[in-house]
């Protein structure tokens, strides 16, 4: 811009015009057919300019939303490979460990509801493996979550 403004000013020197001052810049009601030439070449050039930034600011955002998209892609495949590793994951405490954690209270709850009795030998989870998982459950509720998720042998 004030290469603009000097190269207009200095064209417009030793010139007797009537003159206009408008945001820092003198206006003339008349300019020299050299002068209009250089101004209008310094804002072709500057069109150039602004448009070559904008295409490179276009080219940035096109790159930035192609990251963007693989990056959630990434991120939506990660997420499916836990969930399958989720679901293929069960909770198999060892025989021993079943022997001896056994909740008779649970047995006695699950007796009380009248489940058989093999359906209550099946039961592969104890209050304690419960707390453990944080898993804040009524009694009814862990039934039926234990039974609905397959954590008991057939």
């Amino acid at each position: 811009e004030d290469e603009i403004e000097e190269d207009y000013q200095q064209a417009e020197q030793g010139r007797p015009e009537e003159s206009v001052t408008a945001g820092g810049y003198t206006l003339t009601s008349s300019q020299s057919p050299d002068t209009e030439r250089k101004l209008n070449l310094q804002l072709n050039k500057l069109k150039q300019r602004t448009n070559r930034l904008l295409e490179n600011l276009i080219q940035r955002e096109k790159e930035y939303q192609t990251l963007l998209q693989q990056t959630l892609q990434q991120k939506i495949q990660d997420l499916q490979l836990l969930q399958l590793q989720l679901k293929t994951t069960e909770i198999q405490p060892s025989a021993s460990a079943l022997q001896h954690n056994v909740d008779e209270e649970l047995t006695k709850w699950l007796k009380q509801q009248r489940a058989d009795s093999d359906a209550i030998d099946r039961v592969r989870l104890n209050r304690q493996d419960v707390k453990c998982c944080h898993l804040l459950f009524s009694k009814h509720k862990l039934f039926l979550s234990v039974c609905s998720r397959g954590l008991y042998t057939q």
